[in-house]
């Protein structure tokens, strides 16, 4: 017997938001494609987004007050396309969240926005992302995301940083950054020493913003799947 179940029915907040607050732990929602709003999962453990397509949260009237994909501890969030947010296009908690995949374009808050917790969970997962033209930061960390790993991510042309942590309390090494490129945003890495495999290239891209594939050989494994749609 599956421990997953799959979501056949949610409900739609005043912003246009599809609440799945309540569902069971473990669901899955897969292959769907949500215009005019996003995905509150908030409340929801194990939550799983997979090959979904979030566009144009325009009902919203607030920027920047939720996520398209907004995930509680132990989420996933893989091979999903979110494009013209209000707000961050995904957030994620530690605890063993995986984030893979995705593509996340022109959101006026962060492209991954990774929410505190303070719970002791394991870290989390961060890595093959495309994330161009956001408004804020490609990918933000906040404080009680030591251990995450944060690699093989493309940030381009964001308005923040590329990658953006937030809290320096601890040593740097406890966030795994590795082979991440980033490139033509207002600042590069806040709080986190780039390692020897971190570049600043440019990717080339296919067709921005239409196809993000990079042509540049040398970036030719990082990114989203997503680029490709």
């Amino acid at each position: 017997v599956s421990r997953f179940s799959f979501i056949q029915v949610a409900t739609t907040n005043n912003d246009g938001v599809m609440n799945t607050v309540g569902s069971p732990g473990g669901s899955i929602l897969m292959d769907s494609i949500i215009d005019t709003g996003g995905l509150s999962t908030r409340g929801t453990q194990n939550m799983n987004v997979v090959r979904c397509t979030f566009l144009n949260s325009g009902a919203q009237t607030v920027p920047n007050t939720f996520s398209a994909i907004d995930n509680s501890v132990g989420g996933v969030a893989i091979d999903c396309v979110v494009k013209d947010q209000r707000g961050h296009g995904i957030t994620t908690k530690p605890g063993n969240s995986v984030v893979t995949g995705n593509v996340v374009q022109n959101c006026l808050g962060n492209g991954i926005h990774t929410s505190a917790y303070t719970g002791g969970a394991a870290p989390g997962y961060i890595a093959n992302n495309t994330v161009y033209g956001c408004g804020g930061d490609g990918i933000n960390l906040l404080s009680g995301t030591n251990g995450a790993t944060v690699t093989r991510n493309l940030v381009v042309g964001c308005g923040g940083y590329g990658i953006n942590r937030l809290s320096a309390n601890s040593a740097d090494s406890e966030i795994r950054v590795t082979a991440n490129n980033l490139w033509g945003n207002t600042s590069g890495a806040s709080n986190l020493a780039l390692g020897p495999t971190d570049t600043e290239l440019d990717p080339q891209f296919e067709n921005a913003p239409s196809n993000l594939t990079p042509t540049n050989l040398a970036l030719r494994y990082l990114g989203g799947v997503g680029a490709l749609t």
